[in-house]
Formats: C-alpha cells, structure tokens, sequence
C-alpha cells in the first residue's frame, strides 16, 4: 500500500494538510482530523476514520462545547487529485464530497 501525499491539498470550501499518518481538515463551518495511516490501495482508493466538529456563526462562550463527531473519510486519489467524501458515523449522514489538489490553497469561508 502506498501512502497519501504530505502536503497542502484545497478545493472549494476545504484545505486539508497532510503530514505523516494524520492530517487536519477546515471546512466553512467545521473542521476535523484523519487518523492514519492514511493508506492508498492499488486503485487509489481511501478509507480512514476522523473526527468532524461543527463551528458556530458569531460569538461563542468560552464554555460552549463544540459539537465533536466521529467521521468517516473515504475517497480516491492519484496522487495530484483526490475525491473525498465526509460522512458522519452517528447519525450515518454525508456532510459532502469534495474536489481537491494537492498543492493548492483551500478556499474556505469560514463562519462568521
């Protein structure tokens, strides 16, 4: 098996970072993490957990716990490109697909 290229990866509304058997995500409204090893097959294809925790628009206590999920990352890539989709394990719900490039700067918005 091989293994995902370190590096900066960005599409629209994602950046991700990849360094050795993690990597961390941000999204508009969230960010989360990929816990490795972040191992590729023969065909390109991916599946790792992580974790997902949503941010809040506008001011946020101090004391406001953040809303941490257990996350699935599944995907494909070719070293250049990558397809990801985040799917929340409970409840089983896809937050998205994603188009990235590795080398590219994340375009993320985020919350306000």
């Amino acid at each position: 098996m091989e293994r995902m290229q370190t590096g900066l990866w960005g599409g629209d509304h994602i950046a991700m970072k990849v360094e050795g058997d993690t990597a961390t995500v941000e999204y508009d409204c969230a960010h989360g993490t990929l816990n490795g090893p972040l191992e590729i097959d023969s065909n390109g294809k991916f599946s790792v957990s992580g974790t997902y925790i949503s941010e809040y628009s506008g001011p946020v206590r101090g004391d406001q716990p953040l809303t941490r999920s257990v996350a699935r990352y599944t995907g494909w890539t070719d070293g250049k490109k990558m397809r990801l989709m985040v799917t929340l394990v409970k409840p089983n719900k896809v937050v998205g697909t994603f188009l990235l490039d590795r080398g590219r700067q994340g375009r993320v918005n985020k919350c306000k």
